[in-house]
């Protein structure tokens, strides 16, 4: 791929920058090149900018399609899972989505404002999210400022996330031609 080249000390650091940024497009479009030949996809040029670019694909958000899933769950009820079972995987959605609000809320929103969405794409879910919703409900208090949830239940309220994002991610890779890794949670 081209580069720039700078000669005075303010094009220099520009120009770094520049190539920089070239270098993680290059990056990028070859790893996309590579996905498609693994998967024996036909190529063309205009397959590999519109992976990029991720034109083409819709755009798969955790609560919109855990939501999703809650519904086809609702149906499913005394059949597969029990009624108590699903209004605790809906507590999980509503913690889910309490916790998108602390992290994207803006400085002024005192309160989640009734009627808005807080979500989060499934593209820019990494380790760090599952990390800071395990933060998120272990620091829970109630009036009182104890601890509102137990350890156990922390960590079975991760392992209800763990089911939504599988899901949700496996659509994504569906849809995408984009694997999360294996070891991103198992």
């Amino acid at each position: 791929m081209g580069r720039v080249i700078g000669f005075d000390k303010g094009t220099r650091t520009t120009s770094k920058v520049i190539n920089e940024k070239l270098e993680d497009i290059e990056y990028l479009l070859k790893d996309h090149y590579n996905e498609f030949l693994l998967r024996r996809i036909p190529l063309s040029s205009e397959r590999v900018i519109n992976a990029y670019f991720g034109n083409g694909m819709k755009e798969i958000t955790l609560i919109k399609y855990s939501k999703k899933l809650l519904q086809e769950m609702e149906k499913r009820i005394d059949i597969e899972r029990g009624y108590i079972t699903h209004s605790r995987y809906v507590r999980t959605v509503n913690l889910l989505e309490d916790y998108i609000w602390v992290i994207t809320k803006k400085k002024d929103e005192e309160t989640k404002i009734e009627g808005k969405e807080y979500d989060i794409p499934i593209r820019m879910l990494t380790p760090d999210f599952v990390i800071g919703f395990d933060n998120y409900l272990r620091n829970l208090k109630d009036e009182e400022g104890k601890d509102l949830l137990a350890h156990n239940q922390v960590l079975k309220y991760v392992q209800r996330f763990k089911y939504f994002f599988k899901e949700a991610k496996y659509e994504y890779d569906k849809e995408s031609n984009y694997n999360f890794p294996d070891s991103f949670i198992k």
